[in-house]
């Protein structure tokens, strides 16, 4: 589940590949060169030419990788990959060379995970608090936290002021699609405008390639809607 609040130009949880392409636009500005390079006959027009531009489904028409874990041995690089069209592990040789599979589903996304780990495991009988474990202290055991209710977006819906988004897994085992329509209840209670998307075929995060598409769609229209019509 992820919350957009059109609060400022960049929303409060942004997806990955968003944050991705800010970060690569911010080193290309980064690295320019302070001085123009010298202009030749073959590149005099470049200043008034055309960007490139492409569509969404352009750009999410590519091999992704994450999960990025070393080897005991350090010899090797743990990565995600859906090179296939569906998630599977790879290891990629440090000293460099082809990423080569160490799982190759063809049904079900594998991914691979890091040794910390956290977990929702339920709300205590006061509701005012909820327990979560983790292995953030040592990987070899889970500890059991209780977190108050006060950090949580549902019991404080009431101070979101501005629009929200919420894009939405049907099969998200972690945040239950019963927990994201209480809190688009309670923030459309208060008169907030919110936009409620559900992805019936995806769980905690996006796994097909055309479901990003669409959401980030949504979200890009829902920033011009709310932030570049504000401003105009």
């Amino acid at each position: 589940m992820r919350y957009t609040t059109p609060e400022t130009p960049t929303p409060r949880w942004i997806p990955q590949g968003c944050l991705l392409a800010a970060a690569a636009a911010a080193v290309l500005v980064a690295c320019a060169p302070s001085t123009p390079p010298t202009t030749t006959a073959s590149n005099s027009a470049s200043p008034g030419r055309t960007p490139q531009q492409y569509t969404m489904q352009d750009f999410y028409a590519n091999t992704s990788y994450n999960g990025a874990s070393w080897s005991s041995d350090r010899k090797h690089i743990l990565v995600s990959s859906n090179a296939t069209g569906i998630w599977n592990v790879y290891a990629i040789p440090a000293a460099g060379g082809a990423p080569v599979p160490l799982t190759q589903s063809t049904t079900q996304s594998i991914f691979a995970r890091a040794k910390v780990k956290a977990s929702f495991e339920g709300w205590a009988g006061d509701d005012k608090s909820f327990f979560v474990s983790t292995n953030e202290r040592d990987e070899r055991y889970f500890d059991l936290y209780v977190r108050l209710h006060r950090v949580s977006p549902l019991f404080n819906a009431e101070k979101i002021k501005v629009p929200l988004m919420v894009l939405q897994g049907a099969n998200d085992p972690r945040v239950l699609k019963v927990e994201s329509e209480e809190i688009v209840a309670a923030a459309r209670k208060n008169g907030v405008p919110v936009e409620y998307v559900i992805f019936p075929d995806e769980g905690h995060g996006f796994v097909k390639k055309e479901n990003p598409i669409r959401g980030y769609s949504a979200v890009i229209q829902f920033l011009d809607r709310y932030l570049k019509g504000a401003a105009e």
